[in-house]
């Protein structure tokens, strides 16, 4: 593959405390994972939580990565890896209404909304990707290059890539994102890569794209409790009108976790990190032996029934989960 190094932001979302373990997770995993060589990984919190803001600002990652709690392991970056740490406390908003008495959120999308914003402007990488803290990457490989590569030969500045983060299996019933006649799986010639067009060109924060995308955007609404989908919807109608297109990668970078699995997810990194600094929740693969893997799997099931891939699929396949209850979602 012809990769340039371009900067790629990476940007990491948090605003409650008590969700440090999914940020350790995700950092580790990060860490693990990525091979692309030239990263910007910005560390965002908007709750005002000093002992997020201080650990952030500890941060290190030229050396081993150090556990919230001050643990030292023995996870680092690959040695072809260069990795700029920006850090970005930003206060609550006057009046803002989306934390409740027990400082947990009700409603983040004013958190989203002016991180996002505020991260765009701030960052330096050509590409950005926005995600938040219940994530983790599961392939080691240059997923991020392949990425790259995908939204040029689709045509990057009408291109956003659902990028690391699988979704629950309900979400691809949705009309939005099922075409009519089901997915198609289009091979790109440029990249050992596929891609599933969605329904429609929808704006959402989990997505892939050349970062010159915002300046098309124009300024995005805050949301209001009246309307508290009203960036979405507006950043929306705008790609509606200029024929962009969102598609989901064949092979997805690791998975997302729905908020119902948030606390066991919490406790089982906290348990497995006392026993082992370098712990990290689910199993890590090579990214050759997903890609095999997943086409193997397609020829299996057909043409028209396959889809992109789900997070019960790494779940409950992937990662060979025997308690599949606590994951279980209905089709």
């Amino acid at each position: 593959m012809n990769i340039k190094e371009d900067l790629v932001t990476i940007a990491l979302h948090v605003g409650y405390s008590p969700n440090y373990p999914l940020v350790e997770n995700f950092l580790k995993s990060f860490l693990i994972c990525n091979k692309y060589p030239n990263i910007e990984l910005m560390l965002i919190e908007t709750g005002e939580n000093e002992d997020l803001r201080e650990w952030f600002t500890k941060i290190d990652f030229d050396s081993e990565f150090v556990n919230y709690d001050g643990t030292k392991t023995t996870i680092k970056k690959h040695s072809n890896v260069n990795i700029t740490k920006r850090t970005l406390f930003i206060d609550k908003l006057d009046g803002e209404w989306y934390h409740n008495a027990n400082h947990a959120p009700t409603f983040p999308g004013m958190a989203y909304t002016n991180a996002i914003k505020t991260a765009a402007k701030e960052s330096k990488g050509k590409y950005f990707a926005f995600l938040v803290e219940d994530y983790q990457f599961n392939l080691v490989g240059n997923t991020i290059g392949e990425h790259i590569n995908a939204i040029k030969e689709l045509g990057e500045l009408k291109t956003m890539l659902m990028f690391f983060t699988t979704t629950e299996l309900y979400k691809y019933g949705q009309p939005t994102n099922r075409p009519p006649a089901g997915f198609r799986l289009e091979k790109l010639e440029n990249s050992n890569f596929g891609v599933f067009k969605a329904a429609e060109p929808k704006f959402d924060f989990y997505t892939f794209f050349e970062k010159s995308i915002f300046n098309e955007l124009g300024d995005m609404p805050m949301p209001t409790k009246e309307e508290r989908d009203l960036y979405r919807k507006e950043c929306t109608k705008h790609i509606e009108s200029t024929g962009w297109s969102r598609y989901y990668p064949m092979v997805f970078g690791g998975l997302q976790f729905p908020n119902r699995l948030h606390e066991w997810a919490k406790k089982e990194i906290i348990e497995g990190t006392k026993a082992n600094p370098d712990y990290v929740l689910f199993k890590v693969f090579d990214r050759d032996f997903a890609y095999l893997s997943t086409l193997k799997e397609y020829k299996k099931i057909g043409q028209n029934n396959i889809r992109p891939m789900t997070t019960e699929d790494f779940y409950i396949h992937v990662n060979g989960a025997t308690n599949n209850k606590i994951y279980y979602t209905a089709p």
